[in-house]
């Protein structure tokens, strides 16, 4: 697998997938094995589960060109890009190991823009833990959002002022 330095990155000007409007599927992350007595066991294989997605994108000429040179580049290999994941609680972007799955489906659109859908797998995409999602369906998103900027107070600005380093 190769180092986070040597991977390409999407560039910069391509619209970039957002995972809110896309389907995902989680790759079971799990190895099973039977014991000749007893129950089988299972092992978790990733800490956070690889996924594939399916995304469409719509772009311009340029754009296009771009993308399909781009995975001509990368087929085959991994690639970095930034998504908005649709587990974040925040709305912000986060960096993802990623890999085209399959080849691109390129179709005109418009009279000036083109469809293009793709399969990738990310890796590293972080859940919010099971806590952290019951309190956001019993107290809504603004207070998910107030305990957010607690938590960055806490941990982040009060042992900066504290001498802690």
């Amino acid at each position: 697998m190769p180092d986070a330095i040597s991977r390409r990155l999407w560039p910069a000007g391509l619209p970039c997938p957002n995972l809110k409007a896309i389907e995902f599927t989680p790759d079971g992350g799990e190895l099973a094995t039977e014991m000749e007595s007893g129950a089988r066991r299972t092992r978790r294989l990733y800490e956070g589960l690889p996924t594939t997605y399916t995304a469409q994108l719509v772009c311009n000429r340029i754009e296009t060109a771009i993308f399909l040179s781009f995975y001509e580049e990368v087929a085959g290999t991994e690639f970095e890009i930034d998504v908005h994941s649709p587990f974040n609680l925040v709305p912000s972007t986060s960096r993802h190991r990623a890999q085209f799955i399959g080849l691109p489906k390129v179709s005109e659109a418009g009279a000036a823009s083109w469809s293009v859908s793709v399969t990738l797998w990310l890796a590293e995409i972080s859940v919010p833990d099971f806590d952290a999602i019951a309190f956001l369906a019993a107290y809504g998103s603004e207070a998910g959002r107030i305990a957010n900027l607690f938590d960055q107070l806490v941990n982040d600005q009060l042992p900066s002022h504290m001498g802690a380093a």
